[in-house]
């Protein structure tokens, strides 16, 4: 059933004193909102690191969502990775892909959410009708006339009393071309009701975001070597049904692709390796590893540390991708003792095709640089706790807080031995590397976390906190 809604009079009067108090006569009915919270239209596609306005209105209706965990210190403007968690449980909430990234079905999903059902403007004042005072009494309303709009719109869109927004549209397919083809060919989708911009293509269980139409009657896509969106698989030899989504988030019928050929590539490489040349015992250094993967089969990158025997605990595990082309990957190691040590990454493929690099690092046996980390206030909390970090040799820009796996780059000190720093609902490696990184989230638990800050002057020595 539609929801009522009744467009008020208005009046442009002079009331008496004694024309104010028959006001109280005035029948009560009006527009009657379905939502009493903020309505929330982002306009634009987010993810990870990204800044600004829309950010902030995100992560205030995200918070809104009572997520365990969570709460008002996650209202930065920063999209991190405490954001992208929040997000991939509201999108598995609403049966979307747990992407972490706001594409147009997730943000169309929270306009749904925050802006309610909207409403039927079924009761417009017929201004045929000669003026009724409506603070006379008695006051009958004018009759109903003809429902002018025959489908749910947002209010904010409401700018007239018998305005009506464009009609939502619900996308059509009329046929592939080509309906099958290798991994990497070009495939146009011929139908109706595509958007300008912010389109998804389903690929079986696949997706392929923000394709646009020029004229919303073909758009061209790839076809993918891996499906990616609910869940990760290598492609296979079959038929996949292919469908679009347009960024009002309706979703056409199913046309079919088979793919015939999956190609063949050749070994993965390792394009650029970055990680600290000089680190202090005790204290986590962070290595990240771009690789191409130009085959559609499954990527293994393993890790020597250089330091078997003395820290079997720490050792990582290796990481296994399904993503062609270009990747990266990001790693972490602890050092206890003080020597100089040879970091060798290795990549290989199912076919056994690998590739290796490697890297130098000196272990010191103490604070590296002139910067110092003496004290932390408090010393435990909950998450979302505000904690101060005391010591010397702070920049003003560019300090680096490293806490547990993650951590928050660029953080601020005025004074140069002081900085404030908010324990996070989740940490990841990609808190410290940034656009690309593709290591995965972990939440944070009660137990004990160490804590250090690098900047351009070295590295401080390592505290601990008490999650509790």
């Amino acid at each position: 059933m539609n929801k009522i809604i009744v467009s008020s009079l208005v009046a442009l009067v002079a009331l008496s004193a004694n024309v104010a108090a028959a006001q109280s006569y005035y029948p009560s009915y009006g527009n009657t909102a379905v939502y009493t919270g903020v309505c929330v239209n982002l306009m634009n596609d987010l993810s990870w690191g990204m800044r600004g306005a829309e950010v902030r209105q995100l992560q205030t209706f995200l918070v809104g969502q009572n997520y365990a965990g969570g709460g008002n210190w996650m209202i930065t403007g920063y999209f991190g990775s405490a954001t992208t968690q929040a997000v991939r449980n509201f999108q598995q909430s609403q049966g979307l892909a747990t992407t972490g990234a706001v594409d147009s079905a997730t943000r169309a999903a929270i306009s749904r959410v925050s802006c309610g059902g909207g409403y039927n403007n079924i009761y417009p004042y017929n201004y045929t009708t000669p003026y009724v005072n409506p603070f006379t009494t008695p006051y009958t309303p004018p009759t109903p006339t003809t429902n002018v709009c025959t489908y749910p719109y947002n209010q904010s869109y409401a700018y007239g009393y018998n305005y009506c927004p464009p009609a939502p549209v619900t996308p059509s397919l009329t046929y592939l071309n080509p309906n099958s083809g290798a991994v990497g060919a070009t495939v146009t989708v011929y139908g109706s009701g595509f958007s300008t911009t912010g389109n998804t293509v389903r690929f079986g269980n696949g997706i392929i975001t923000n394709i646009g139409s020029g004229d919303g009657h073909t758009m061209t896509f790839t076809v993918p070597s891996q499906l990616v969106g609910y869940g990760t698989q290598v492609m296979t030899l079959g038929t996949y049904n292919v469908s679009v989504s347009n960024s009002q988030g309706y979703t056409s019928n199913s046309l079919p692709f088979t793919v015939t050929s999956l190609g063949s590539y050749g070994a993965p490489t390792i394009t650029s390796l970055n990680g600290p040349t000089t680190l202090a015992t005790g204290v986590q250094g962070t290595w990240t590893i771009t690789v191409n993967n130009p085959s559609n089969l499954y990527l293994t990158t393993s890790v020597n540390w250089g330091d078997a025997g003395q820290n079997y605990a720490n050792s990582a595990l290796s990481q296994v991708t399904y993503v062609q082309g270009t990747n990266t990957l990001t790693f972490t190691h602890t050092y206890y003792t003080v020597g100089t040590y040879t970091v060798t990454f290795t990549v290989s493929n199912g076919s056994g095709q690998q590739n290796t690099t490697s890297a130098t690092v000196v272990v010191t046996g103490g604070i590296v640089g002139s910067i110092t980390l003496s004290s932390i206030s408090p010393t435990s909390g909950h998450v979302g706790t505000q904690i101060v970090l005391q010591g010397s040799g702070f920049s003003s820009y560019d300090n680096v807080v490293h806490f547990g796996i993650g951590g928050m780059r660029n953080v601020q000190s005025y004074s140069g031995n002081i900085i404030v720093y908010t324990i996070p609902y989740a940490v990841s490696p990609c808190d410290l590397v940034g656009p690309g990184c593709a290591a995965p989230s972990m939440l944070v638990t009660p137990g004990s976390y160490p804590i250090y800050v690098t900047n351009s002057q070295g590295t401080t020595n390592t505290l601990t906190f008490q999650v509790l």
